[in-house]
This record gives C-alpha cells, structure tokens and sequence, in this order.
C-alpha cells in the first residue's frame, strides 16, 4: 500500500515534483541525528513529516543553525557528486519521519532527465543564494545588523516575517542571545521599523530598515564604505 506522506511530500518537494524514486522511510524522535549512519551518509534526504534542524559545524566544535527543513524539503544534495561524508548535522525537532534516495538514484536521475537536472541545478543555486545571506548574517557585527539582515531576507511580498518556532530558535539563528533579540525587537518597534504581529513581524518601512541595517555596519547603500567611516584629510 502506497504511503501517502511519502506521495505528498515528492509532490510538494521542488526538486522531484511528483517524481517518486525508490527511496528508505525512517522515523526519528526528538533529537535523534538524521545524518550518522553510512545509508543516510550516502543519500538525499527529504522531509515527510515534522521538522529537522540543520546545523553547521565549525573546527571548533561550535554548531550554528543553517536552516529547519519541512515537508517537501530536501537536504544533502550538495553531495551527491562527493564522496565525503555530510559536513552539517541534521536532527529531527519532535518527531520526524524522512526519507532517503541513494546518491546514485539521484545522479542517473540527473544524467536522463532534463527537466530533473535543470531542477536540480535551480536548487543548489537557491541554497547557494541561501548560504550567501546566511553568511552576511553571521558576519555581521551586531545583533541588530543581524536581525535587520534576517527580517529583510524573509519577508515575503507583503513584507511578513512568520516566525517558525520560539524566540530561542531565532536567537539560535542569529547566533546572538534571546535577550538581546527581545531587546532588538522592541527597540525596531518603538522606532516604527517593524510591527510585532501574531505568528510574525511585519516590516513597517523596509527602506527605512535597510538604511538602518547599513548605519550600523558603516555601509552606503550599494554596500560601499561610507564616507563617515573614511580616514578625514588633514
């Protein structure tokens, strides 16, 4: 008997778009690694059911958060042409259930579809696009840089923020404290920025925000040093 997550989640998936791949079914609970045996080492995963966190994992032990994967949403494709095992952690929040198409599915799906390879390649160029914003929040200096940077990068067209999960995971996100989001948030509010709504945030003035972002790391607009910032002729 067919599984009907299983179904729904290859048609709600970008990347396989109704295509179902022979592929393993697991089942994880809270905190369990997706990611530590050699089966899984060696396949994408994909989400049917619940939430899993992807974490990076720095020299140094330290693990940031990346990303929350949901239904239809698949991770470990950057490796499907390596033979090196997965440089981030994926852990199930709650209980999860994914499953595991072997690298070797994916590459002959790659080699004699068209249409599956230009979907795979329009993928790895969304998270690479991912990853760049990622890394200009990390490498902001100040929580707020960083949350202002956060909130421009998910709004949607309307310019609503949902917020996934707690004010923890967010801080987790950003890599800063829960109390200086809080802070962050308010101060945001109070200056007319942004809009503390249920389930989210909404941006007031994105504009407004943007140049705010820029102001606190020293920036013009278009990214270049501002001239405030430059060493004054004597």
């Amino acid at each position: 008997m067919p599984n009907p997550s299983l179904q729904a989640a290859f048609n709600d998936s970008p990347l396989f778009a109704g295509l179902t791949p022979e592929a393993q079914v697991l089942r994880f609970e809270d905190g369990q690694s997706l990611s530590n045996r050699a089966d899984q080492e060696e396949s994408v995963g994909l989400v049917l059911r619940g939430l899993a966190d992807v974490w990076c994992i720095a020299t140094d032990g330290t693990e940031t958060l990346l990303n929350t994967a949901r239904q239809g949403d698949c991770f470990g494709i950057a490796y499907v042409f390596e033979t090196t095992g997965m440089q981030t952690r994926v852990v199930a929040r709650g209980r999860c259930e994914a499953a595991f198409v072997r690298r070797a599915v994916i590459r002959d799906l790659i080699w004699n579809d068209p249409d599956f390879a230009l979907r795979y390649h329009e993928l790895c160029n969304r998270k690479m696009q991912f990853l760049l914003g990622r890394i200009a929040l990390l490498t902001a200096q100040s929580c707020r840089t960083r949350l202002a940077a956060y909130l421009l990068l998910n709004r949607d067209a309307d310019g609503f923020i949902p917020m996934r999960g707690t004010k923890d995971e967010l801080a987790s996100r950003l890599s800063v404290s829960r109390a200086a989001v809080y802070r962050e948030l308010n101060r945001l509010q109070e200056r007319g920025l942004i809009e503390q709504i249920r389930h989210g945030v909404r941006l007031a003035d994105p504009n407004a925000l943007k140049r705010q972002m820029f102001d606190d790391r020293g920036l013009s607009k278009d990214g270049s040093p501002s001239d405030k910032n430059q060493p004054k002729e004597k």
